[in-house]
């Protein structure tokens, strides 16, 4: 998986970078029915320092994945 390789090549790009890339990808598997992954995004995401600005800036995305994966 492509998205897979660029968050392994770019372990250091800026967290909010990060967490949008965690975000498709946790949307994407939740439509190739990987909901573990899907959780693992997530719980990636929640680990990444991002002020909250950032975290308000994603939680459009992120509520889309959490009900997804009801």
């Amino acid at each position: 998986m492509t998205l897979e390789r660029a968050l392994a090549k770019y372990p250091n790009a800026p967290a909010i970078e990060r967490a949008r890339a965690l975000a498709y990808r946790a949307d994407l598997a939740i439509r190739l029915d990987r909901t573990e992954l899907a959780r693992a995004s997530l719980d990636e995401i929640g680990a990444l320092d991002l002020d909250d600005d950032e975290r308000a800036g994603l939680a459009g995305e992120l509520d889309h994945v959490e009900v997804l994966l009801r």
